[in-house]
């Protein structure tokens, strides 16, 4: 498939982004910075068994459309059900002088998924705030930022090779600034992925591992 041109915010000037994700202004720090599994992530469905710990998250939507536009991250038990999967990554080790530069997010297929990649599409969004595993409710946490200005494409055309493909992102540098504000007072960067198959209607359905894994393939995320 054709990966979708990204279109996050890109009014603002490369040179206004020189916004250091921690410490003080210094030159940037290394090329690339391994930050690696996340250290919270969720699957967000309300009929979720153990969503902060389950070692698979799964994500659906509806034919076309990634994100429920009634309602955090659906109405339950109504037809059709949505699923998201929620990653927060820890920035705590992140060099005191890098500067955001963009990102690369890549997802790990496992066992069970049924997608056609030819007809739908696996999303990244941003988050309206952090995820903790530990403390997530249903219906309480934070929800995916709804809206065309916050939806990236990942090449998701190897997804039908099954277990062990990857799916790829490569997040923006321009990045609203208020979004990397927000990740330097945190100390974390929040993140929603998502997906455009329906479930409810073809049984379609992308499982990707989780940090709760033992195979240390959950989603890994990497600074540029």
């Amino acid at each position: 498939m054709t990966v979708r041109t990204p279109t996050l915010h890109a009014a603002l000037a490369a040179s206004s982004l020189a916004l250091l994700v921690a410490g003080t202004a210094a030159p940037h720090a290394s090329a690339q910075f391994f930050v690696g599994e996340p250290t919270d992530d969720v699957w967000a469905y309300d009929f979720a068994s153990d969503p902060g710990r389950d070692p698979v998250i799964r994500v659906w939507g509806d034919s076309g459309v990634d994100v429920n536009p009634s309602g955090y991250p659906g109405t339950p038990f109504s037809q059709p059900f949505w699923s998201y999967g929620f990653a927060s990554w820890d920035l705590s080790d992140v060099p005191p002088g890098y500067r955001w530069e963009g990102a690369t997010l890549t997802l790990t297929v496992v066992d069970g998924t049924v997608y056609d990649a030819d007809a739908h599409d696996i999303y990244v969004r941003l988050l309206t705030g952090p995820v903790d595993e530990t403390t997530w409710v249903w219906g309480v946490g934070p929800a995916p930022v709804y809206g065309d200005l916050y939806r990236l494409a990942g090449d998701d055309s190897q997804v039908a090779n099954g277990p062990g493909s990857l799916i790829t992102f490569d997040i923006p540098k321009n990045l609203p600034v208020s979004v990397l504000r927000q990740w330097a007072a945190n100390r974390r960067i929040d993140l929603a992925i998502t997906s455009d198959c329906q479930q409810a209607g073809d049984g379609q359905v992308v499982r990707f591992a989780s940090n709760n894994n033992l195979l240390f393939d959950g989603p890994i995320l990497e600074l540029k």
